[in-house]
C-alpha cells in the first residue's frame, strides 16, 4: 500500500497533540526532536501539520510558533 501525504500529517498531528497535552519531561524530551524533522519531511512533501493545541503555560500562538522555530532549525540541518 502506498503511503498518502495525509498519512503522516495525520501521524505528526497525533504526536503534537499527544506531546502538548503532558507535562512529562521525557516524553517531550523524546518526542520534540522526531516531531520537528516529521514537520520538515511532511511541509516538503506538500503536506501541512496545524498546531491548535497550546501547551501548558503557553498560548496557542507561542505553541505553533514554538514548533515552527524547531522545524525551521531541523530544516537548515536538513539537505534537500
Amino acid at each position: 500500500m502506498p503511503d498518502r501525504p495525509g498519512n503522516l500529517t495525520a501521524f505528526v498531528s497525533a504526536l503534537v497533540e499527544r506531546c502538548e497535552r503532558t507535562n512529562h519531561s521525557s516524553l517531550h524530551a523524546l518526542m520534540e526532536g522526531f516531531i520537528a524533522t516529521a514537520l520538515v519531511l511532511g511541509q516538503r512533501g506538500g503536506g501541512a501539520v496545524r498546531v491548535s493545541r497550546p501547551s501548558t503555560g503557553l498560548p496557542e500562538d507561542g505553541t505553533a510558533g514554538r514548533w515552527a522555530e524547531l522545524a525551521a532549525r531541523h530544516a537548515r540541518a536538513m539537505p534537500h
